[in-house]
């Protein structure tokens, strides 16, 4: 509705491999290993959670009419997700959807209009 289009779809893979070159890199150069992780933090807009990287399932890169570009970190929550690992999920921001299981067909139905209100 406000003309904004994703530019890009990365997937956790991706960001993964991105992120620990740029460690790999930063420790090369002789920054600590804290110091690294929150340079590549940084850089890469993750978040951390005690020193490790906490990466999103999938993250959209969005541009909006003028051009300005912005990211929404996605993470599908399944029931299988403990308190605690759905709590740095939702410290580190991301945009949680999914969760319900539906009994012995598991999963969610598929939903058209989720995109959508995922921008929200």
């Amino acid at each position: 509705a406000d003309g904004d289009h994703i530019r890009r779809v990365i997937l956790d893979d991706e960001l993964k491999a991105l992120a620990f070159r740029a460690l790999h890199e930063a420790r090369e150069a002789g920054e600590s290993d804290a110091a690294a992780h929150r340079t590549v933090a940084n850089a890469e807009h993750l978040a951390l959670d005690r020193d490790h990287f906490v990466f999103p399932d999938v993250r959209l890169e969005i541009e909006a009419p003028d051009g300005t570009v912005r990211h929404l970190d996605l993470e599908w929550v399944t029931e299988h997700y403990h308190r605690g690992h759905l709590g740095g999920k939702a410290s580190a921001g991301f945009r949680m959807f999914g969760g319900a299981s539906s009994g012995r067909r598991g999963g969610t139905p598929h939903d058209p209009k989720l995109v959508g209100r995922l921008f929200r």
